[in-house]
């Protein structure tokens, strides 16, 4: 079921929850988005106390954390606020068992957004400790001769027919099928948080050779992958037989979403109601980390450390700083040994953007989508990269027309994140999610089973 998003109103604040975004006498400030998280269960909390245990868990989940991350956050947030830790107005610190917010909250609707009902348990104390429900199971996709001729003959290695793509299913029941596909080097436990809050039968396959544990892993194209997920995707549709199917993609996986849905000309394409683009690329200037990982090589390790610092460096904030570093330390570390898999993704992302300068590849995918899912959102993070590719995109559509007559301003969405990593928040996939079901249900006046 869906409920409303919240604005929250105190002193001379607002506290957006919807955009991720807080205001003060019309001027947006930054938040970096863990501390807004905490911001948000405290809204939704007022006067009680929270303990600091249910405040971690809420907003960092399983990561390795310790009790100074939410120090740190609430810290950012007095400073942000004004707030004075000794006579606070605000946040109040009960000495070795949690905080509570002080001041008083007026809540107003935003009646433009829609937000989960696991989203708003996760919002809830003392509920917090049950926003965990959905169990998931893992389930393998056949990577039968049938499958593999489709693939590329000349790079086939014949290891992997018969072997499986390994996918996670949240066994909800729902006439809703929302996948999910992950970044560069990621795999589906990134979508845990996600799929475990999913009000919607939730599926995340990882792409193959990109499994936590596995061994001599072999690296395929990402126009094999694609092959491989559409396969995918026909038999899930046979099997669950959904009357909407929700597409999510994050970085590499909403490229990879993108290329889906095109397909080959020659081929119908899986049925895709709502796709949900995170961040995907818009030019060369965005494939900031694929460029770097594409070229690492175990035999210049000078060179390759070189690179990842100035990777890690280019972070706008602390939070991004260490969400890149947590990044690059996971997939380093997954595929140490077997760094060509990785290579070989890196170097299909960035590829198309070098041979097609400019636009040009994100502009064939927009316009492509448009045409064949009904429902599109892109989302794209308030990095400044991004926002200046994002800039230079308006102005070539606004000369050119690239995208078409005006540009989307309802379909391209900038976060109020300024975090790439950020716009993986559980809370706001299943929002964006919520809507996009809601959305497609309004345009097909479907009338199923609440969700």
């Amino acid at each position: 079921m869906a409920g409303k998003c919240i604005i929250f109103k105190f002193a001379d604040f607002e506290a957006h929850e919807r955009e991720f975004s807080l205001v003060r006498a019309g001027e947006t400030l930054a938040v970096e988005p863990k501390a807004f998280r905490v911001l948000l269960i405290l809204l939704h909390n007022p006067r009680k106390l929270i303990p600091k245990e249910e405040l971690l868990n809420a907003v960092w989940g399983d990561a390795a954390v310790t009790e100074n991350s939410l120090t740190r956050a609430i810290a950012l947030l007095r400073k942000l606020l004004g707030d004075d830790a000794r006579e606070p107005k605000f946040i109040e610190t009960v000495t070795t068992v949690g905080y509570r917010w002080l001041c008083a909250v007026e809540q107003m609707e935003d009646p433009a957004a829609v937000s989960t009902t696991a989203e708003a348990a996760a919002l809830a104390i003392p509920s917090l400790g049950a926003e965990i429900t959905n169990q998931l199971i893992e389930h393998q996709f056949t990577l039968t001769e049938r499958v593999c001729r489709k693939l590329d003959r000349a790079t086939l290695d014949p290891r992997i027919i018969g072997d499986r793509l390994r996918y996670v299913d949240n066994q909800v029941e729902s006439d809703v099928l929302v996948f999910f596909l992950h970044g560069l080097g990621l795999d589906h436990g990134d979508f845990e948080p996600i799929l475990k809050r999913l009000a919607y039968r939730g599926l995340s396959p990882t792409l193959y050779g990109c499994e936590p544990d596995r061994r001599r892993r072999i690296p395929l194209s990402l126009a094999d992958h694609v092959v491989i997920l559409r396969e995918w995707l026909w038999e899930i549709s046979e099997q669950f037989q959904p009357a909407i199917i929700v597409m999510v993609g994050f970085s590499l996986g909403a490229d990879m979403g993108f290329e889906l849905l095109l397909g080959p000309a020659d081929e119908p394409a899986p049925r895709i109601d709502a796709f949900l683009s995170l961040e995907c690329n818009l030019s060369l200037d965005t494939c900031f980390a694929s460029r770097v990982l594409a070229g690492i090589s175990p035999d210049r390790p000078e060179v390759s450390i070189a690179d990842l610092k100035r990777l890690g460096d280019s972070a706008a904030s602390l939070e991004d700083w260490l969400n890149m570093q947590d990044y690059l330390v996971k997939v380093l570390r997954k595929f140490q040994g077997d760094i060509g898999v990785l290579q070989r993704a890196a170097t299909d992302i960035v590829r198309p953007f070098i041979e097609n300068p400019g636009f040009e590849v994100f502009a064939r995918w927009f316009k492509g989508a448009r045409e064949r899912v009904p429902t599109l959102r892109l989302v794209i993070s308030n990095d400044s990269c991004y926002q200046a590719a994002l800039a230079d995109l308006k102005l070539q559509n606004l000369d050119n027309g690239i995208l078409g007559e005006e540009f989307p301003e309802d379909i391209i969405i900038v976060s109020g994140s300024p975090d790439h990593f950020g716009l993986m928040a559980a809370q706001h996939v299943l929002r964006q999610v919520d809507e996009l079901v809601a959305e497609t249900r309004k345009r097909r006046n479907l009338t199923g089973k609440p969700d």
